[in-house]
This record gives structure tokens, sequence and C-alpha cells, in this order.
């Protein structure tokens, strides 16, 4: 998987923004479990595969970087 983009990655309830290289995204994004939606570059990813397979495809193999928004399917408040 050489050539892979950087992830930007962003928590909705957090503004503080972390770099992170693709091959972290599998634990830190996808082993946290079902409650939370992440958003690559705007589209909902629901697999590190799915990922893998969406950054390989115009527009996004050319790309240096990719925004990731993770958000809760909690309600605030909680």
């Amino acid at each position: 998987m050489a050539n892979l983009p950087k992830l930007r990655i962003k928590r909705a309830w957090n503004p503080t923004e972390e770099v992170r290289e693709m091959a972290q995204a599998r634990q830190l994004l996808f082993e946290r479990g079902p409650d939370m939606v992440i958003l690559v570059e705007g589209q909902h990813v629901r697999s590190y595969e799915e990922m893998v397979e969406m950054v390989k495809e115009a527009p996004y193999k050319d790309k240096d970087s990719l925004e990731v928004v993770i958000t809760p399917l909690w309600p605030a408040g909680g």
C-alpha cells in the first residue's frame, strides 16, 4: 500500500486536527465499534477496506492527504 495519503483526522467534539498514516486508521478509526460515523472527504465509510479501495480511485488517489471526520452516533448531551 505504497503512496497512500495521510489522514487529517478531526473529531466532531474536538477542534484539534491530528495527522496519521493510513496504516494507523484500522485501529484508530474502525476498531472503535459501531458508535461512530466516519466521513472521508465527506463520504460515509464503514470499514478500513472500503476506505483503502476509495483512496485508490480518482479523485483521491493523487492527494497527499484526506480529511476524516469522526462523529458520534449518540445524541449531544449524553
